[in-house]
């Protein structure tokens, strides 16, 4: 029964470091404010709460709306909180906090207290606390930006299993089996149940929020979050077992978008029961990028949509399930629905949002905090509690009119930030195409940056956010290879592959093993693609020698029906023998 009840906790929190038990279990038991009386506030006491002490009075004035914001990274990058008798120039001074200024202003009648309880990384269950808490200072109203981090952290469910979580990890056993559990490798089944399970609490805890904030009278206002459709690809990982997809590649390396398209599409249709995650996702994403090159822009959308379907159960993102589940249990709880999403895409067509719109696969750039901002003011404005609220009409039309006006630039910052999240998505030994989408957009608007590779490294370590982050511990010449891996897939699907193979060989030269295999075989490819067949089989047979016996005798083949070539069936095994 013991060995039981530590399987049961233990496989939610596979993979959970040490480190972030703190964050992860620890934080959430204690209250996010504390009571000071001899200033009269309360005040945050987590570490991250906002750019500063978030802060507002015990007692609330005459005519004043406080405002809750709930929720994970994106709350806590939207609505840094200014105390009430901030100015907006003394706000943007600090970090040019548009949500709070486009409320006061949209109000102008009313005295406004925004109070950001966004925490990167929250996950419902630490959210449904935070607003068991807020329930009694006083909202005049929450709005909850919620579904991105659901499976991430604890993943738990039940939150009266965070405080045995926190006892447990200081026992050596279940340290040691949850260690054991996370080598032991997940089958689609198990990967699917435990999404399953994950959606349904997901969905518990929307419908104990939005109960419990209505239960007192509370306006409560969910946002279904915009989605990164067209620069994000699924998290299930690349086809390199299936010969189809890699014929289908090397048209698509050689611009010939149409052919890649045909043979993604006969995949597709080939795919077995049970295959879904593993294939499914990835060859809808890349059906959609081919379509795209061909200008088929209608057909890719569609693609590009039908790709995070398919890639519903991947945690860390708000899948196109997660937001239904919000729209629909905000319809049915009563709550204020906000489509951000809808917004976004209206903004985007006849395209789909990609990394014009946002830094990463989750976070949408600043310039489009006003399209947000917009949504929530429009949907307030139509509410029943809301609408007889002294609106400045003029004002909301004047960001309207500013809004439609394009994004045209964005900052070197927020290029760098996409570049930081793409080094953080590379892995030890198979390759990030998500990673490579991101380096693909930023390559396209700054070449010059990936001329100097090792200015780009030390142009990342010196960032503040990159020290304690997960690849800090990574010496210079492993996260170099890394990068230059990467790198050469982005000159490979620009057309330069001399450029390409050089990348490679150098990120061969100076990984010290584990990408070593995967590295060969992106080489391989290349050099089969710019006729380099005897090298292509060489760079072939050392991956294969080196771990990747199935993958490299499927691509063999597949790089023969893709290049019009003779098969080869020979296993690799004999010919290295």
């Amino acid at each position: 029964m013991i060995v039981g009840l530590l399987l049961a906790i233990a496989v939610p929190c596979i993979g959970q470091p040490q480190a972030g038990q703190k964050y992860y279990y620890e934080d959430p038991l204690i209250p996010f404010f504390m009571r000071d009386e001899r200033k009269g506030i309360y005040l945050a006491q987590r570490p991250g709460a906002g750019p500063a002490n978030v802060e507002f009075p015990i007692v609330k004035s005459t005519g004043t709306l406080r405002v809750f914001l709930i929720g994970g990274s994106i709350a806590h990058s939207f609505g840094n909180t200014w105390y009430p008798d901030m100015s907006p120039a003394q706000a943007r001074l600090i970090d040019d906090d548009r949500f709070y200024d486009d409320l006061r202003l949209s109000l102008p009648r009313n005295r406004i207290e925004l109070v950001n309880c966004g925490m990167d990384g929250y996950d419902s269950v630490r959210e449904s606390k935070i607003l068991g808490e807020i329930l009694d200072y006083s909202p005049d109203l929450i709005i909850l930006m919620t579904g991105h981090n659901e499976g991430l952290g604890s993943g738990l469910p039940n939150e009266s299993l965070y405080a045995l979580q926190k006892e447990l990890s200081r026992l050596a056993v279940f340290r040691r089996l949850v260690q054991l559990l996370g080598k032991r490798g997940t089958t689609d089944q198990d990967v699917e149940r435990r999404a399953l399970e994950l959606s349904a609490a997901f969905m518990g805890n929307m419908r104990d929020m939005i109960r419990a904030a209505r239960a007192r009278g509370v306006p409560i206002v969910v946002m279904a979050p915009p989605l990164n459709y067209r620069d994000a690809p699924p998290e299930s990982p690349a086809l390199i077992t299936d010969p189809l997809f890699w014929a289908g590649w090397t048209r698509y390396l050689k611009k010939d978008y149409k052919a890649a398209r045909e043979y993604w599409s006969k995949d597709i249709a080939a795919i077995a029961p049970g295959q879904g995650r593993s294939l499914k996702p990835h060859l809808l994403f890349m059906r959609a990028r081919a379509e795209e090159k061909s200008g088929e822009i209608v057909k890719a959308d569609a693609d590009y949509q039908d790709a995070l379907w398919a890639d519903w159960e991947t945690p860390g993102r708000c899948s196109p399930v997660c937001a239904a589940i919000l729209k629909e249990v905000s319809q049915q709880e009563g709550a204020l629905l906000v489509d951000t999403d809808a917004a976004f895409r209206r903004q985007a067509r006849p395209s789909s949002p990609g990394l014009d719109f946002f830094s990463d696969a989750v976070h949408w750039i600043r310039p489009y905090d006003r399209l947000v901002t917009l949504t929530i003011l429009r949907s307030l404005r139509r509410s029943i509690g809301f609408k007889n609220l002294a609106w400045d009409d003029g004002f909301i039309g004047a960001l309207e009119k500013r809004q439609a006006q394009p994004v045209k630039h964005r900052d070197e910052k927020t290029f760098m930030e996409t570049i930081k999240y793409a080094v953080a998505d590379m892995h030890a030994e198979r390759l990030s195409w998500k990673a490579v989408a991101f380096l693909e957009f930023s390559y396209a608007q700054h070449p010059h940056w990936f001329e100097n590779v090792d200015g780009l490294v030390k142009s990342l370590e010196s960032r503040e956010d990159w020290k304690g982050g997960p690849w800090d511990m990574a010496p210079l010449n492993v996260l170099k290879s890394a990068l230059l891996w990467h790198l050469g897939e982005v000159r490979a699907r620009r057309g330069d592959f001399r450029g390409a193979l050089a990348d490679y060989s150098t990120a061969f030269q100076l990984d010290p093993g584990p990408r070593r295999a995967g590295i060969a075989l992106s080489q391989a490819i290349v050099q089969a693609v710019v006729g380099e067949k005897e090298a292509s089989l060489n760079s072939l047979r050392y991956s294969f020698q080196n771990g990747m016996a199935v993958e490299a005798e499927a691509v063999n083949s597949g790089l023969d029906i893709g290049l019009g070539g003779r098969s080869r069936h020979r296993s690799l095994a004999s010919q290295s023998e």
